[in-house]
């Protein structure tokens, strides 16, 4: 899921990007891992009820899927409450899987000169 905006996203509800459980015969597949979850904009407004997920698939008999990636990027922060991040493993797996990665970063804002020497 990519979502840039040029002024300010609002989230009150769920964006996921979840991985599947395996369906191969007999469940002995490997389970799909978590999609990745791109967010750039202006402002972000999230609020309690928010949730951004790239969680993986579970598994059966074979390995649950990994976690997926969540970057939220932004100049400015309005949001009123937390917003739920999930980006865990796959469960009931052999072998266990491991969790994602979530990057919450800041933008420069419009107009800022960077110099380097």
């Amino acid at each position: 899921v990519r979502i840039e905006s040029t002024r300010k996203i609002t989230l009150d509800g769920a964006i996921s990007a979840n991985g599947f459980m395996s369906a191969g015969p007999g469940g002995w597949g490997g389970s799909g891992s978590g999609g990745s979850i791109y967010l750039l904009c202006r402002a972000f407004a999230g609020s309690s009820t928010g949730a951004l997920m790239a969680k993986g698939g579970d598994g059966l008999y074979g390995g649950g899927g990994g976690g997926g990636r969540i970057a939220v990027w932004r100049v400015r922060d309005d949001s009123t409450g937390s917003v739920t991040n999930l980006v865990t493993g796959g469960l009931k797996g052999t072998p266990p899987s491991q969790p994602g990665t979530i990057v919450w970063g800041w933008l420069p804002a419009s107009g800022t000169l960077l110099l380097m020497r």
